[in-house]
């Protein structure tokens, strides 16, 4: 779907939120995802991660 959808700055927020509330009831459903996943993230080091300016 190439649909965009303009979001207000607090309904953005209000979604991230329950998206965020949803993986963590995977990851409590399924550890070794997140165990998986932090593995991978400290081999890793910080090429996966953010940077701030």
């Amino acid at each position: 779907n190439n649909k965009i959808i303009y979001l207000c700055l607090d309904c953005h927020r209000m979604i991230h939120e329950q998206i965020r509330e949803k993986e963590n009831e995977i990851l409590q459903m399924f550890p070794e995802l997140y165990i998986g996943t932090l593995e991978k993230a400290i081999k890793g080091g910080d090429k996966n991660g953010k940077k701030r300016k």
